[in-house]
């Protein structure tokens, strides 16, 4: 039976986040990994099968993270507005693409480190789907689940692509016009 350490995965989760930032897919190695976390290598696929999977997790976590983040540095702010809540998803959205996209992508010379973004769409949108129900509901308002996974979608690409602020500002007052129309729950 393999052995568990407290708290490692997440030592080595941090510890690959760093390696990506500084020099993108290309400078995850699991032995440095080892290295940094004081542990054997194969101590470390008692975590992650692969470097993909680890780089997966990574990503997720910085997923989270970024929206955990928005939460607590916003909190006054969120519930003041279903438009106010939807651009601080959106700020969040769009700052974990540019990381990722420069971070992962464009420092990288490996075909697979351009492709873990791409892999991770649907769970993108599903999280976000999810977020975007909650917040809706939170303000009494009930809108479809293909619905609402279509904002998603609007949204993450509106960040893929640099959109200015006010135009997905304009975006979102448009969706949500036909939110409010609709019957509340």
């Amino acid at each position: 039976m393999p052995k568990i350490i407290p708290g490692i995965r997440d030592m080595i989760i941090l510890t690959a986040h760093n390696q990506i930032m500084s020099g993108g897919y290309d400078a995850v190695s699991l032995l440095k990994i080892a290295e940094k976390c004081n542990i054997a290598v194969g101590t470390t696929y008692n975590y992650f099968n692969s470097k993909e999977e680890l780089i997966n997790a990574v990503i997720m976590d910085d997923w989270n993270h970024t929206f955990d983040q928005v939460e607590r540095e916003n909190s006054p702010d969120i519930g003041v507005s279903i438009e106010n809540d939807f651009m601080h998803m959106y700020d969040a959205i769009e700052k974990f693409f540019k990381i990722y996209t420069k971070g992962l992508a464009k420092r990288s010379r490996s075909k697979n480190a351009r492709n873990f973004i791409d892999d991770k769409h649907e769970d993108f949108v599903a999280d976000l789907t999810r977020r975007y129900k909650d917040t809706i509901r939170r303000y009494g308002y009930k809108e479809s689940e293909s619905f609402l996974k279509l904002v998603a979608e609007a949204s993450i690409s509106a960040a893929q692509e640099d959109i200015d602020d006010y135009e997905f500002e304009e975006l979102i007052e448009r969706i949500l016009a036909v939110t409010k129309t609709r019957k509340r729950k």
